[in-house]
C-alpha cells in the first residue's frame, strides 16, 4: 500500500506564503470596498440635501410668484380718490388728500371693487410687511370707504389676512416725476396732492441682498407719461373742454368720473 509522502518543508512554506498573500489582498479589497460604500453614502446624502434645497427654493419661488400676482392685481387698479376733509397742499381748493401714502413697509390706497351684486364700491386697502421675526409676513386688510372718512382712523377694517409668509423680505418703493420731469424712485410717498406712476417691490434675502429682480407695478390711472400729473395738458384722463390753457401752463380742471355712492369725489 502506497503512502503519501509528506511535502517537503520548503513546499509547505511556499503554500503558507501564498495563503498569506491572499489574506492581505482580501483585507485590502474589503477596505477599498468600505471606502467606496462610504463615498456612495456621502454622495447620496449630498444629492438628497441638494434635492431638498431645490424643492424648498421651488416652493419659495411659487409662493413669491403668487404673492406678486396678488399684489399686481390689487395695486394696479388704484383709484384717484380723496379723503373727505380738506388738508395738505390743496386745502385752499377744498380738496382732501389723495388716498395714497406709502413707506417701505406700509402702503395705503383706494380702489374700486365689484361686489357679488355686480355693483362697484370704493374700498381702502392697507398692505403692511411684518418684520418682527425672521419669518417675514405681508398682512392685508380692507375697509369700505365712508364718504365722511378723513383718514385711516375713520375706517372700520375687516379681518386681516396673511398674503405672504416666508424668509424673503418685501420692500415698497414709489416712482414719480421729479422737479426736472425725470422719473425718481422714492422710499416713501407722502405727497397729498399727487400719486406715483409706479409701485416698485424689492424682494430681498435675509442679508438684505436682492433675491429677485424688482417688480414694477404701473398704476393704470397714470400709465401714460403725461398722467404722472393729471393737472398737466396731454393726459387722456383730463376731458376735452376742461378750460386748460397749455400755452399759459394752466392746469386742466378735470372733473373726475362718477364715483360709486358713498365715495368722495376727487373734486370734494
Amino acid at each position: 500500500m502506497n503512502r503519501r509522502r509528506p511535502a517537503p518543508l520548503a513546499m509547505r512554506r511556499r503554500r503558507d506564503r501564498r495563503g498569506g498573500y491572499l489574506l492581505v489582498e482580501a483585507i485590502a479589497t474589503l477596505a477599498i470596498g468600505a471606502m467606496i460604500l462610504a463615498g456612495l453614502a456621502s454622495l447620496s446624502g449630498l444629492l438628497l440635501r441638494a434635492g431638498d434645497r431645490a424643492a424648498s427654493r421651488a416652493g419659495v419661488v411659487e409662493v413669491v410668484g403668487r404673492t406678486v400676482a396678488a399684489l399686481r392685481r390689487d395695486i394696479a387698479p388704484a383709484a384717484r380718490l380723496r379723503w373727505a376733509s380738506p388738508s395738505g397742499a390743496e386745502a385752499n381748493a377744498g380738496l382732501g388728500d389723495f388716498i395714497f401714502t406709502g413707506t417701505s413697509s406700509r402702503l395705503i390706497l383706494a380702489r374700486d371693487v365689484t361686489g357679488p351684486d355686480g355693483l362697484a364700491a370704493a374700498v381702502v386697502t392697507i398692505f403692511e410687511v411684518d418684520r418682527r421675526d425672521p419669518r417675514r409676513r405681508l398682512l392685508v386688510a380692507e375697509a369700505p370707504l365712508p364718504r365722511e372718512a378723513t383718514g385711516p382712523r375713520g375706517l372700520t377694517l375687516g379681518p386681516v389676512r396673511e398674503a405672504y409668509a416666508g424668509p424673503l423680505d418685501l420692500r415698497f418703493g414709489y416712482e414719480g416725476r421729479g422737479p426736472d420731469g425725470v422719473p425718481v424712485l422714492r422710499e416713501s410717498w407722502t405727497d397729498p396732492a399727487s400719486m406715483p406712476a409706479v409701485v416698485v417691490i424689492d424682494i430681498l434675502d435675509a442679508a438684505g441682498a436682492p433675491a429677485y429682480p424688482p417688480v414694477r407695478i404701473p398704476l393704470r390711472i397714470t400709465a401714460e407719461a403725461a398722467c404722472i400729473d393729471i393737472t398737466k395738458p396731454g393726459c387722456s384722463l383730463a376731458p376735452a373742454g376742461s378750460g386748460a390753457n397749455p400755452a399759459a401752463g394752466e392746469p386742466a380742471q378735470a372733473e373726475p368720473a362718477e364715483r360709486p355712492p358713498g365715495a368722495p369725489r376727487e373734486g370734494g
